[in-house]
């Protein structure tokens, strides 16, 4: 989404660059500096909320693991089964594999998918 707000800032600055003769013939400075203020603005406002979901994704990738392990082996001790070693360390294996799967690739790989797409669209 951030992409689409670039080209549209981009596609306006051309055109402001292409027109330079007639907007500074009619003084229309101003007005055109608020049109790419305004576009700047809210592109910048859209990069800014992607890199806080990218920090809370981040975060998660933290944070997440250790509560889901909390949580499973209080909830194997409180159903009346004794918590080995051996069980322990499988579990952390096996949902250390999972957080990197689900945590970190799933959602870089939808951010990449959506950038693509725009990419082709450019092409296109």
């Amino acid at each position: 989404m951030t992409a689409k707000l670039s080209d549209n800032r981009l596609r306006l600055m051309t055109e402001i660059i292409s027109g330079m003769r007639v907007i500074k013939m009619y003084a229309w400075e101003q007005p055109f500096a608020e049109l790419v203020a305004n576009a700047r603005k809210s592109e910048v406002g859209r990069i800014q909320w992607s890199c806080m979901l990218k920090a809370v994704n981040l975060s998660m990738f933290f944070v997440t693991s250790r509560v889901i392990l909390f949580a499973c082996f209080i909830t194997y001790v409180l159903t009346g089964n004794v918590l080995t070693a051996k069980a322990v360390f499988v579990t952390m294996a096996l949902f250390n594999t999972l957080r990197i799967t689900l945590t970190l690739l799933f959602p870089n790989a939808i951010t990449q998918w959506a950038e693509s797409r725009v990419t082709c669209d450019r092409i296109q």
